[in-house]
């Protein structure tokens, strides 16, 4: 059968250019649109999807986001994912043809069109998705306190580090005794990491020095070398930086986001991302109020100078991300309800919790009914 010019047979549209292939189905889900793509290559470069760039932003190097829609990757395997702005446009690219990959090759990659409804719904829903796709569970995050040191401070930096309630010392030079830093570590009972760039041969050396956790830097956002970086560290503790959330789902045990101003509401709502990964910031000075967003939301912190005690919600919620004012609920330690109201740079703690869910209901393409709730 033909569609529009095109091959189509059971359910998969087939678009065949100088011995090149793109093979590409749709089906409906609630709220919008999944399309699963397969590439055959010598294609260099293929654009996946394009959007007006009017008031939409990009989230997490993966999915754009407008006043009542998103439009995002869900998984792929093979390629490397892009974002990129081009003049009024957003455009979402699967690169093939990069260093290592073979001339030609096949790789795959979904994506989602969700729209209709409030944009912080669908980013809930869209990272929802995500989870499924790539079969992970929407668990609560569990991060670690670090505090980065070298050598000439090590003592100092370890008292610091047990001072204030720190797990990991992380070490950011290596001109010193491996060996002895390792050592002094597990003595003092704190993990012992260390900062590197992505190559497998040295990731392998240290990890026979006896390191237990590793910040990674990926030069490219490539998840084959995160899957390399996996195998060699084994089930040590992997913390990846430079890469998008896609490309380390299920792979890493947390992402570091970049930390360029990062104001109370952007903690906020990037911490939406940690439904599909947990999430590390770097920090060298600090707040008070800052501190406190950090340990409701699940955020592991990475101290580059002075360190601090965080205190850890067990459980937390966010709401309305996309307004003046956002919302934190959490339950603290100690089983008491808690909630924040958190603006661009200031924070104010809400002692009632008043209840602002609205049910909604959907009907189906099958005739069933599908409800949930939203806040006002």
């Amino acid at each position: 059968m033909w569609v529009y010019g095109l091959p189509f047979q059971n359910g998969v549209v087939f678009h065949d250019k100088d011995s090149n292939t793109l093979r590409f189905s749709l089906r409906k889900i609630d709220f919008g649109y999944a399309i699963k793509g397969e590439i055959t290559v010598s294609f260099k470069r293929v654009e996946v999807f394009k959007v007006k760039a009017n008031s939409a932003q990009v989230f997490g190097k993966m999915c754009v986001v407008g006043p009542d829609f998103v439009v995002g990757f869900l998984k792929h395997n093979g390629g490397i994912i892009e974002i990129e702005k081009q003049k009024d446009y957003l455009v979402g690219y699967l690169n093939c043809y990069k260093k290592g990959f073979e001339e030609r090759s096949c790789s795959e990659a979904s994506f989602v069109i969700l729209q209709g409804y409030k944009r912080e719904f669908l980013l809930k829903e869209y990272l929802r998705l995500v989870a499924r796709e790539n079969e992970i569970a929407l668990t609560p995050s569990s991060s670690f306190t670090v505090l980065t040191t070298g050598f000439r401070d090590l003592d100092q930096r370890i008292f610091e580090a047990k001072n204030c309630g720190c797990q990991v010392l992380l070490l950011r030079e290596l001109e010193g005794s491996l060996e002895d830093f390792v050592r002094k570590c597990r003595n003092n009972g704190l993990l012992a990491g260390i900062e590197v760039e992505f190559e497998p041969v040295f990731l392998e050396k240290l990890r026979k020095h006896g390191f237990q956790f590793f910040e990674v830097f990926f030069e490219e956002n490539d998840r084959n070398h995160v899957e390399k970086a996996r195998q060699v560290l084994k089930d040590l503790v992997l913390v990846a930086k430079g890469v998008s959330p896609l490309t380390t789902i299920a792979l890493t045990d947390g992402l570091v986001l970049k930390n360029a101003k990062m104001s109370l509401q952007d903690l906020v709502k990037n911490s939406l991302l940690q439904k599909i990964t947990p999430l590390y910031v770097e920090v060298d000075d600090f707040t008070e109020e800052w501190l406190k967003v950090c340990g409701a939301l699940g955020y592991g912190v990475i101290f580059n100078k002075r360190a601090d005690r965080v205190d850890y919600a067990k459980v937390s919620c966010v709401g309305k991300v996309y307004a003046q004012q956002c919302e934190i609920i959490y339950l603290d330690q100690n089983n008491v309800h808690k909630k924040f109201l958190v603006s661009k740079d200031s924070l104010r703690t809400e002692d009632e919790l008043a209840s602002r869910l609205v049910k909604h209901t959907k009907l189906r393409q099958d005739g069933r009914f599908f409800y949930f709730y939203d806040e006002r």
